[in-house]
């Protein structure tokens, strides 16, 4: 009885072993496919791929020995079921066997725990991965992006600067030629100013000469005017003269025409007398207004002020009679009863 238990036992603990066996190719299978997915990953992450490499070879490791130990376990099973269909001594070794191998079971056990949390890890690293690989290639797309948006920028910046070259060329082409027309304008302009700088010279010898002439024409009619201001007090003398005269001739008429001996010719010496005094009286009167002849076409101004109106322009020969004076002026009447004004060395 004791021994079919005992069979019973380690038939179950062959098929135990059998189905470590299974999980350990589904394990190993796992890891062939977790270590494709590695060196999927290793091709694009050399640091990923090593740590991968590492993580294999020791699930590898784990496994074959846990196969071997699986192996040596099953070959101890034949041993014993052989041993125990010798002899019952065995069963006591059996037994302890068994232990043996319980404690050999619990600890691929706790390794197969253990290896499912590494792979389970792994792929928890190789998810990892895969976003950081998914990331990389985005991150790798925009750089793509951005080197064809660079090189774009960089050609239209190496046209530019080619448009700037030529533009420069030219721009110096021109500068030259400006700076040939500028010399050209500055010699021209030296003998200019050379031109003008001599004829500076001659208006300042035609000016000074001008000067001299306006100095001697002003001396002339300063003295004009003094010979017209002495003409003017003789005439002013004269015109006294003439009024005693009258006085005196109409004194000299009272006393022929009142006197006793008053002849026959009395009458005649009294016409005679009278025909003085008018003629007298005449001729002063042609004395006080004076007869002008224009010798040039002149302006007659309606003021004797600077900015006066001008009434009209009086031709060369015409002949005025002169109603007042001044220093620079005349004064007469035109036909119209205006009195004008005109410059004296008009007449």
């Amino acid at each position: 009885m004791a021994f079919r238990f005992f069979l019973m036992i380690l038939l179950a603990l062959n098929v135990q072993s059998f189905a470590f066996a299974a999980d350990a190719d589904d394990m190993n299978a796992e890891v062939d496919e977790l270590n494709a997915d590695s060196d999927a990953a290793a091709a694009d992450n050399a640091e990923v791929k090593a740590r991968m490499a590492k993580e294999k070879a020791r699930a590898e490791k784990a496994l074959r020995a846990a196969h071997q130990k699986n192996q040596a376990a099953a070959a101890k099973r034949q041993a014993s079921a052989d041993q125990l269909k010798q002899s019952d001594e065995e069963v006591a070794a059996l037994t302890a066997e068994q232990a043996r191998m319980k404690a050999e079971v619990e600890r691929l056990s706790r390794e197969t725990t253990t290896s499912e949390k590494v792979a389970l890890d792994t792929r928890t690293q190789i998810e990892k991965l895969k976003a950081e690989i998914e990331t990389l290639k985005n991150l790798r797309g925009e750089k793509a992006k951005n080197f064809i948006n660079l090189t774009t920028q960089t050609d239209k910046v190496i046209e530019e600067m080619k448009k700037m070259e030529l533009e420069k060329s030219q721009l110096e082409i021109d500068l030259a030629k400006s700076k040939e027309q500028e010399k050209t304008a500055n010699d021209k302009l030296l003998k200019v100013k050379a031109e003008e700088a001599a004829k500076k010279v001659k208006l300042e010898a035609y000016i000074a000469g001008l000067r001299d002439r306006f100095h001697q024409a002003q001396e002339r009619m300063a003295a004009m005017e003094g010979e017209a201001n002495i003409a003017r007090v003789t005439g002013q003398k004269l015109e006294a003269t003439a009024k005693v005269a009258e006085k005196e001739v109409i004194a000299a008429e009272g006393q022929l025409v009142r006197g006793p001996s008053a002849g026959p010719d009395s009458g005649a010496v009294a016409g005679e007398s009278r025909g003085l005094a008018s003629s007298g009286k005449a001729s002063d009167k042609a004395k006080g207004a004076a007869s002008y002849v224009f010798k040039r076409d002149c302006k007659v101004f309606e003021q004797p002020a600077k900015g006066a109106n001008v009434l009209m322009v009086q031709k060369s020969g015409a002949q005025v009679s002169k109603s007042d004076e001044g220093k620079t002026w005349i004064a007469f009447k035109l036909e119209d009863g205006r009195k004008a004004y005109a410059a004296k060395n008009c007449f």
